[in-house]
């Protein structure tokens, strides 16, 4: 109610029993008169009803935030458990290069050409391909460990910009709550805004009563004077 209202907000006030004492016309425009405009109190209303939106707004873009930050730290370990075995690949497939060096020699042979490591020319080439399974199968593993590092590092990248994203929307939602906040501060609650706009809508059709009472009495007084 108004007192409550006045009381919570530290304004003067007296108390009048208008139960007892109903207020004529002119003491109820008195009253509007020092009430809140409506126009104002609607848009306190609305503002506090986007206050309340936002506010949920900024709860959900933190819980994306920390979504994506999850997100991003579970992709960071995937890229580098899998640029780990990619290393790996890379020093098994290099040891095993090493003990079958001789092969890898014959690979950059070319016949009537000086050797790369003896500088005498090359009569003949090894005949047929002698890789070795074991050297073959490595380097199929290594590829594959290059491509699947290669994959975690571009998932890994899409997080990040993800997250970051997420991160600016939060913050922009923060900015907005405490804007509203700001501009909210020192004015009447969500609750006192109802109870005073219902209050004005009281004091409104009270008035509206007495207009409509008093043109009713002038036209009964019009017609009783044309009636004599």
């Amino acid at each position: 109610n108004a007192l409550a209202v006045a009381e919570e907000l530290g304004v003067d006030h007296e108390v009048v029993l208008y139960i007892k004492n109903p207020p004529d016309r002119k003491a109820l425009e008195m009253i509007v008169a020092g009430l809140e405009d409506p126009a104002n109190l609607a848009r306190l209303a609305e503002q506090w009803g986007q206050l309340a939106v936002e506010t949920e707004a900024e709860a959900k873009a933190l819980v994306a935030v920390e979504k994506a930050a999850s997100a991003t730290e579970a992709a960071d370990q995937q890229a580098k458990g899998d640029a780990a075995r990619f290393s790996e690949a890379i020093t098994a497939l290099e040891s095993v290069r090493r003990q079958h060096a001789a092969h890898a020699l014959a690979a950059h042979l070319e016949q009537g050409e000086p050797c790369p490591v003896c500088r005498q020319t090359v009569d003949r080439l090894p005949a047929g391909d002698d890789t070795p399974p074991e050297l073959s199968d490595l380097e199929e593993a290594a590829e594959a460990a290059r491509l699947t590092a290669e994959k975690s590092e571009s998932v890994l990248g899409a997080r990040k910009q993800e997250a970051a994203a997420a991160r600016s929307r939060y913050e922009e939602s923060v900015k907005r709550v405490k804007q509203i906040s700001d501009g909210l501060a020192g004015r009447p609650d969500r609750d006192q805004v109802a109870r005073m706009l219902e209050e004005r809508r009281e004091v409104d059709n009270k008035i509206k009563a007495s207009r409509a009472g008093t043109e009713a009495a002038r036209k009964q007084r019009e017609e009783a004077e044309r009636a004599l």
